[in-house]
């Protein structure tokens, strides 16, 4: 599967659980990243360390995605595949839907 379409199908799975979400209890949940890191900042290091593993995992996947996109050019050149998958500003943007981080 072309790896912008593996981004697309990651994202489109996230706004179907949050879709869900609020049918089930009639309201749309905040961030669940943000969500996350609010939860586990009260249960210690070991908490920290595992939602940091996890985080860590999903813009590995997005920067392996972003860079296979890039070499076969459906990505600017001048895109950074480790700043855009952690969402950061880089002289040109890949738009996912979603919430955002810092």
């Amino acid at each position: 599967m072309p790896p912008l379409e593996r981004i697309d199908r990651f994202v489109d799975a996230f706004v179907r659980v949050l879709t869900l979400t609020r049918e089930r209890f009639g309201a749309t949940p905040g961030c669940p990243l943000g969500g996350l890191a609010a939860e586990v900042a009260g249960h210690g290091e070991e908490g920290r360390a595992r939602a940091g593993r996890v985080l860590s995992g999903w813009a590995g996947y997005f920067a392996t995605a972003i860079s296979e996109a890039k070499g076969r050019g459906d990505v600017p050149t001048d895109v950074d595949p480790g700043s855009a998958a952690r969402g950061s500003r880089s002289p040109s943007t890949i738009s996912t839907a979603g919430c955002t981080g810092p």
